[in-house]
């Protein structure tokens, strides 16, 4: 339920989405630090390389939650002894960044790709990690707003 309210609070506040300067690589390097603990639980290697000194305008609440998402996703379908690799890259100074969440998970099925960043959208129920909670197919539709909303992109 929360997070379809923050789903609809999203499409509500895209036109006041506050712009600010934001450290973008603070912000990753927080979400990491952040999701180390169950990384090692889970027996991941979570791996970071950030560009230094990587700053965009954009609202740093909302850049948090996809950071958050992206690479608590990542986590839940990585299997004990992988690996979640989250890459920044400073692409126009000042202006834009490039952020890629990976793992060596087995992926997304090709049928589904077209469809993940849809609302309420899951994919084949069957790929999903055994211990792993069913989601609400809600959490990438959610970044795909907040990206949109900072006239970026987000794809798969």
């Amino acid at each position: 339920m929360n997070q379809l309210l923050l789903l609809a609070e999203n499409d509500a506040a895209r036109s006041q989405i506050k712009m600010r300067p934001v450290s973008l690589d603070h912000l990753v390097e927080k979400s990491v630090e952040m999701f180390r603990g169950v990384a090692e639980e889970r027996g991941v290697q979570l791996v970071s390389n950030l560009d230094a000194d990587v700053m965009i305008e954009g609202d740093a609440d909302r850049l948090r939650q996809v950071i958050n998402n992206l690479v608590d996703n990542s986590l839940k379908f990585t299997p004990s002894g992988g690996q979640v690799f989250v890459a920044l890259v400073e692409d126009v100074p000042g202006r834009r960044a490039i952020l890629k969440v990976s793992d060596t998970g087995q992926g997304i099925a090709e049928g589904d790709l077209p469809h993940v960043f849809e609302r309420f959208y899951r994919g084949d129920k069957s790929r999903q990690h055994q211990d792993q909670t069913a989601g609400n197919g809600l959490g990438l539709s959610i970044c795909s707003s907040i990206v949109s909303a900072h006239n970026g992109t987000i794809r798969v």
